[in-house]
């Protein structure tokens, strides 16, 4: 039986996609640093080195590390001073991009429901931000890092969706099989590695991304209702 269920965050948790988010946080990033004197495509496209870095992670190094090594590598060994202002960024003007969120909305409802039926919690979410960073981002949401019993950031991360050792290592630190998780996503090449290992999938179809348009007909899919009339199910089997 399923006793622990790992959340997305951009397009399952968070009522947006990733593209619009990932505008968005840019361009507040930009007026962070352009002011430090680094010129914007340059900038834009060692944060892009950076974060493919972070996608290649071998496991050697954690996430942080290999995202400043290329990020340092693209833009200048003096790049890697950036960190402390970037720190602040993520608790002061990474806020602002909160106005992508619905006035209102919150995510609470589904976590307390899924609390109250006794689910350990984990937030799966690809590790390229930091803790902090991931906190923010939760409170836009009515959430907190408490709900969650593991969140994936890019300290505690040495892979990356889509690399099965990304999951494999949540499950490792929960001390936990994969027959035992849920991955909740909406990402139909990213969020449905852990099958693989044996977890079990299903995909919020409200903000579905399908790249590939890959047929997902036999993963189980819908809103959030269909989810928890299938977590139900799983209780009663």
């Amino acid at each position: 039986m399923i006793d622990t269920i790992l959340l997305d965050l951009d397009g399952t948790l968070m009522p947006i996609d990733q593209d619009t988010f990932t505008k968005a946080y840019f361009a507040e990033m930009l007026k962070k640093v352009i002011p430090l004197g680094y010129e914007k495509q340059s900038y834009i496209d060692a944060l892009w080195k950076g974060t493919a870095a972070m996608v290649a992670n071998d496991g050697t190094v954690n996430n942080r590390e290999r995202f400043w090594d290329a990020f340092a590598l693209a833009l200048g060994p003096q790049a890697r001073s950036l960190e402390p202002a970037l720190n602040q960024f993520y608790t002061h003007e990474f806020h602002r991009v909160s106005a992508l969120i619905p006035q209102g909305y919150t995510i609470r409802p589904q976590l307390d429901q899924l609390k109250q039926a006794g689910y350990t919690l984990v937030l799966a979410t690809s590790p390229f931000f930091p803790k902090e960073a991931m906190q923010v981002r939760l409170s836009w949401l009515g959430a907190d890092s408490s709900d969650f019993a593991y969140i994936t950031a890019y300290e505690n991360s040495r892979f990356s969706k889509p690399n099965p050792r990304y999951y494999q290592e949540i499950f490792n630190a929960l001390n936990k099989q994969p027959n035992q998780c849920l991955m909740v996503g909406n990402h139909v090449k990213e969020d449905v590695v852990p099958q693989q290992l044996g977890a079990f999938i299903f995909l919020l179809t409200d903000y579905l991304e399908n790249p590939e348009n890959a047929d997902f007909s036999a993963i189980p899919h819908g809103s959030w209702s269909d989810l928890f009339a299938f977590l139900e199910a799983d209780r009663h089997a």
